[in-house]
């Protein structure tokens, strides 16, 4: 792959970045990717400087985004702008069907993509991210990359998984796309920024989150809550709604009734709500802006990882305008997965995609033999369709992918640490600071936000200031059962596995346990005996 070696640094803006001369040098065959984090100006780029050379060239461009909602927040922006001119806005489902269908305005609304001299995919990990559970993502994705004739521009700060897709498809279908063999895309790549992240927070209990609404309204300030589940989301919202807006997928058949469409249109106008809590299902996670300051915690459960990442970004973070720096922070909580529920999510996944890989590898006629029950209308996985077209079972590539890249990942995951999801955000994120001789990470920097926290800090505290000493076993056993820290759904109870939740979970304080000679009730001879005591490790 081509990537731009201009010098860039985590504070350089798309614009600075792509410059009108390297848009004048772009070709339909080779996919140009802009690499970005949020809050970079990505879209700002599209909105101007490329909007000013189409429309110089007589081009238009059309701009796909894979949320409804995010449509509608950029729709009004570019009509605001007056730049409705050059610029269509769609969602990829729509653009993706083969037949014609109606807008809302009634009119016949297909978009060819040979009207376009430019195609941007906005958010791109859409082809993969969504193919976890839409199966149609390669539609879109094989409509963009065999138009001969528009440049065609892909922009994402998690676009990994499609990216290394991308360049295995330029190699394999080379003459189907009438291009020259060892094209590569262009990339431009600007590193991601995370100092916005003030202190970040894992948490494993459901109860974490209404914990955390009690707090947020008592303070009086807010917070964003992404719930994968709608259904989880919704009856959160029932418990704090008179402080809370709730929001779905429009296309959701149980929930979206339940949504105040004029507050969230108020809410995508003014890049802001009144409320103290904005709860939603991952539909926010790409495109949508929130600009408030009174926006502190943004606190998080969503499964995919690239859809976590982007939900991080919906609340929009100031920068100072002398050195591009960030001028505020927030706290970020994520719902944490132990190893043990990695090993079962990857158990699950090599189960869902066994059929496809075999079909990949066999053929149609020896699948048939292996499976002869297979019926792709009723399988659930949805990674084997039936081609109507050419009347054969066939494999949505791009969900394979992205189901095998997320076995990889939690493999990652696992063999970095006991906690190895906390330890890979940690270090993505850039909160690692503990290396050993040979440069691993031994020391990452988070926190585990739990609702017992308090209450066993304050525990803690109170035998650390009496000196307490816990001698024999019943003592002892009183304060595991007053702790009730728990590894894995277990009550731990030794000094050590004690130890190693606490400092998981950030409680300043540890056991110390001596080894003494004392006299034990009444006894005449002294016995060795292990004695604990609570001392701080701050």
């Amino acid at each position: 792959m081509a990537t731009n070696t201009r010098k860039v640094s985590k504070n350089t803006r798309v614009s600075d970045l792509i410059t009108v001369e390297d848009i004048q040098k772009w070709e339909p065959d080779v996919p140009v990717i802009i690499d970005a984090g949020t809050g970079v100006g990505k879209s700002y780029f599209i909105k101007n400087t490329l909007y000013d050379i189409a429309k110089e060239e007589g081009q238009k461009i059309l701009f796909l985004i894979h949320r409804r909602k995010c449509v509608d927040q950029f729709i009004m922006e570019i009509e605001a702008d007056g730049k409705d001119d050059v610029i269509d806005i769609v969602t990829y489902q729509k653009f993706s069907m083969h037949k014609s269908r109606y807008n809302d305005f009634g009119e016949e609304d297909f978009f060819n993509p040979y009207d376009y001299g430019y195609i941007v995919s906005d958010e791109y990990h859409y082809f993969t991210e969504d193919a976890s559970f839409n199966d149609t993502t390669d539609v879109a994705y094989e409509m963009i990359m065999e138009c001969p004739t528009a440049v065609k521009i892909f922009m994402s700060a998690t676009g990994e998984n499609i990216e290394s897709y991308m360049r295995d498809y330029l190699t394999d279908n080379a003459q189907k796309l009438s291009i020259r063999e060892g094209i590569k895309p262009l990339k431009y790549k600007i590193p991601t920024n995370w100092s916005f992240i003030n202190q970040l927070y894992f948490f494993y209990r459901e109860d974490a989150f209404k914990r955390k609404a009690e707090e947020v309204i008592c303070k009086g300030t807010k917070a964003i809550f992404f719930i994968e589940s709608a259904k989880k989301a919704y009856e959160l919202y029932k418990q704090f709604e008179d402080n809370a807006i709730f929001c779905c997928s429009d296309s959701n058949k149980d929930y979206a009734k339940y949504m105040d469409k004029e507050k969230l249109n108020q809410m995508l106008e003014n890049e802001r709500f009144e409320e103290n809590l904005l709860i939603t299902t991952a539909c926010l996670d790409a495109g949508v802006n929130i600009k408030d300051k009174d926006v502190k915690e943004v606190m998080i459960d969503i499964r995919d990882l690239g859809s976590l990442i982007q939900c991080m970004g919906r609340r929009r973070i100031g920068r100072r305008k002398d050195n591009g720096a960030y001028s505020e922070k927030i706290d970020v909580y994520v719902r944490a997965r132990t190893n043990e529920q990695l090993g079962g999510m990857i158990t699950q996944i090599k189960k869902n995609i066994a059929p496809a890989q075999f079909l990949d590898f066999n053929g149609e006629d020896e699948f048939y033999r292996e499976y002869p029950r297979f019926n792709a209308n009723v399988d659930k996985s949805g990674i084997i369709y039936t081609d109507k077209k050419d009347n054969c079972l066939k494999v949505n590539e791009l969900m394979l992918k992205k189901k095998e890249s997320d076995i990889e990942l939690y493999n990652k995951m696992i063999n970095l640490s006991d906690y190895g999801y906390c330890s890979y955000l940690a270090d993505k994120f850039e909160r690692t600071h503990k290396y050993d001789r040979f440069g691993n990470i031994i020391k990452w920097k988070y926190e585990i936000y739990e609702p017992e926290y308090i209450d066993v800090m304050v525990t803690l505290n109170r035998y650390a200031s009496d000196k307490t000493e816990f001698c024999d076993k019943s003592q002892k056993d009183k304060l595991v059962q007053e702790l009730s820290l728990r590894k894995n759904g277990r009550v731990v109870k030794t000094a050590k596995t004690i130890n190693e939740k606490l400092e998981t979970m950030g409680i300043p304080f540890k056991i110390e346990e001596t080894k003494t000679n004392r006299k034990v009730n009444g006894e005449k001879k002294a016995k060795q005996m292990r004695v604990w005591k609570i001392i701080p490790t701050k």
